[in-house]
């Protein structure tokens, strides 16, 4: 174990490790919506503000911070009616590849009849961007922290939030109960 790792009270239980859950900030921003209807014990979550520069320093903070495990991130994509599982976050000519173990999330969604799609563009605004500099901030630092970005449908669709909430939780709570520490 880390020297550094300070035990959360759900830690100490070995219930779970650390994980991040984030979105952007927006009262009608549908990762937003998500986020805060996640149910699942021993998460931090954080919602961005809306700001390449400040984003990036938010998410950063909250790594120094703590010792997570895995971070999953949440933006909305409009006209889409289901999830869109990230793959890459890229910047200029530079690509970086998520580490996130994708495919056990690939069949809980199947298993839970949530659709989804896999992408390899995430973009080219804020989603994409805290996508990428959250990788290459774990990337430089050698940081042992797993990364995913999911985009989901904008609150305009018709989407059942609820259920695929629901669902993350439950992926949440079993990926984590996989883990040793």
């Amino acid at each position: 174990m880390n020297k550094k790792y300070e035990l959360t009270n759900s830690d100490k239980n070995g219930l779970y490790p650390k994980v991040l859950i984030t979105s952007f900030k927006g009262k009608n921003n549908s990762s937003s919506l998500l986020l805060n209807i996640i149910k699942t014990n021993g998460i931090d979550k954080l919602e961005l503000t809306n700001s390449f520069i400040t984003s990036e320093n938010e998410i950063k903070s909250k790594i120094n911070k703590n010792n997570y495990k895995y971070i999953i991130s949440f933006g909305q994509k409009p006209n889409c009616n289901h999830i869109n599982i990230e793959l890459f976050g890229i910047k200029n000519d530079n690509m970086l590849e998520n580490t996130f173990p994708y495919k056990d999330l690939m069949a809980f969604l199947e298993e839970n009849n949530i659709k989804y799609s896999i992408s390899k563009n995430a973009g080219n605004y804020l989603c994409n961007n805290i996508y990428y500099e959250s990788m290459k901030y774990i990337k430089d630092n050698a940081l042992d922290i797993k990364v995913i970005f999911i985009h989901v449908p904008s609150i305009n669709m018709e989407y059942d939030f609820d259920e695929t909430a629901k669902v993350l939780s439950n992926f949440i709570e079993s990926l984590v109960s996989k883990e040793k520490f």
